[in-house]
């Protein structure tokens, strides 16, 4: 993006904000749920210097250096987002609201293990492609949190040797979190839906979103309808809390989302 049109892109965010007012959110990215679709058309409506994003490749730095602010100057942030945002909700705005996007977990995972593959630059790429890693073998890896009861593991912080020794206490402890700090759940397969939700509850004003300008998206992968029986059964069974919490709250929805 040139000069220009980052100068045009940030006044017509800080526009947007004055003459509207949204209320603050903060959304808490998880990993192939379709968050850097969400980014992308979230941070239009808000201006660069009230916007603090969690880069991905040093997300631990971006979190302690938000904690190192002082208490008015983390309030003061109205749209906050990136991965592990859910450490931040106690410090930021206390109107804000905290939304994230969910998606099925088998799913999930098979869009991991291929934008994994296609993605050079990340960190297991040249481990699942040098050792040649079927999706079959993927969750047993032990590559990365990720791949393993990850929302169950993001929402409560219990140890895998925990949420595999009872899978339905964990997800019951990640709902009730879940039920504590956020508003708003939507799903990655409809996306529409959570963020007409999001722009009602936010009072954003704008046109409703476009599925044709999702981002980072991963091609050239099979359905997760389509996998092997292998595969599917090797997944269910590394993740079986994080399929228990996304069927309680899925099961939950109204109109495409789940209100909290």
């Amino acid at each position: 993006m040139d000069i220009a049109s980052s100068i045009k892109k940030a006044l017509s965010g800080e526009f947007f904000y004055l003459k509207n007012k949204p209320k603050s959110i903060l959304f808490d990215h998880l990993p192939k749920c379709a968050g850097t679709t969400i980014n992308s058309y979230l941070k239009k409506f808000y201006p660069y210097r009230l916007t603090y994003h969690i880069k991905s490749n040093k997300k631990e730095d971006y979190v302690q250096n938000f904690l190192n602010l002082d208490s008015s100057k983390q309030k003061s942030y109205k749209f906050i987002y990136g991965h592990r945002a859910n450490q931040l909700i106690p410090f930021t705005d206390e109107n804000k609201i905290v939304v994230t996007v969910m998606r099925e977990p088998v799913d999930r995972i098979v869009s991991h293990y291929y934008y994994v593959k296609r993605n050079s630059k990340h960190q297991f790429h040249q481990e699942i492609m040098g050792k040649d890693v079927s999706l079959e073998e993927y969750c047993s890896t032990n590559l990365g949190k990720e791949l393993n009861n990850w929302y169950v593991y993001h929402f409560t912080g219990l140890t895998k040797a925990e949420i595999n020794q009872n899978p339905e206490s964990s997800a019951q402890a990640a709902l009730k979190y879940i039920e504590k700090n956020y508003g708003l759940i939507g799903f990655q397969d409809q996306l529409p839906a959570f963020f007409s939700a999001l722009q009602l509850k936010a009072g954003i004003s704008s046109a409703g979103f476009n599925e044709q300008n999702s981002k980072n998206t991963t091609s050239n992968r099979p359905q997760s309808k389509v996998i092997s029986d292998l595969a599917r059964k090797n997944i269910l069974n590394y993740n079986k809390a994080d399929v228990l919490l996304f069927s309680l709250l899925f099961n939950r929805r109204k109109n495409g989302v789940v209100h909290l």
